[in-house]
């Protein structure tokens, strides 16, 4: 699964920069932002305010009372049943696990792999959530917190650039 969300660089310093240096800072401001996104935002998705925060599909009760039922029997479902992306824990392990953060100059990869029930592409019909988007979703305060890691990198890897030597022909 491989998460996809749009930042804009805006990028006032284009000609002062090669344009490998200028590919360089890209790659270092979207590698940040994958991190950040990756380690802050992605846990937040597996706690109980998450339903409020990112307005998730709503759950039948049914289903949630069966789920906090069986909480209180067995330790296998985690979180006491009130987690909508938690059940056994098991998308929580895989999910909030260290992976491949791809910086390219025009986007990030995070490559993720989650269990088997959560695809990019879920079955239309019948009574499961489409989850892979669930666990996706941004909203626009990560965004601006993501926008600002953006600035802040950008400002530090240019402030170490090297700038663009003009070349004298001739001599």
């Amino acid at each position: 699964m491989v998460v996809a969300f749009a930042v804009t660089i805006d990028d006032d310093h284009s000609l002062q920069f090669s344009r490998r240096v200028r590919n360089d800072i890209y790659r270092g401001t979207y590698y940040a932002i994958g991190q950040r996104w990756q380690t802050k935002w992605l846990p937040r998705h597996f706690t109980r305010r998450a339903r409020h925060i990112y307005k998730y599909r709503q759950r039948t009760t049914k289903w949630m009372q069966r789920k906090k039922r069986e909480a209180k029997r067995s330790s296998k479902i985690k979180k006491g049943g009130r987690v909508d992306l938690v059940y056994t824990g098991l998308a929580e392990q895989l999910f909030e696990r260290r992976h491949a953060v791809r910086a390219f100059p025009t986007r990030v990869s995070i490559n993720m792999h989650g269990p088997r029930y959560i695809t990019m592409r879920p079955k239309k019909g019948g009574s499961r959530h489409a989850l892979a988007p669930e666990v996706l979703k941004i909203v626009d305060d990560e965004l601006r917190d993501l926008d600002g890691i953006a600035q802040q990198t950008m400002e530090a890897l240019i402030k170490k650039a090297p700038r663009k030597r003009k070349r004298i022909r001739g001599r």
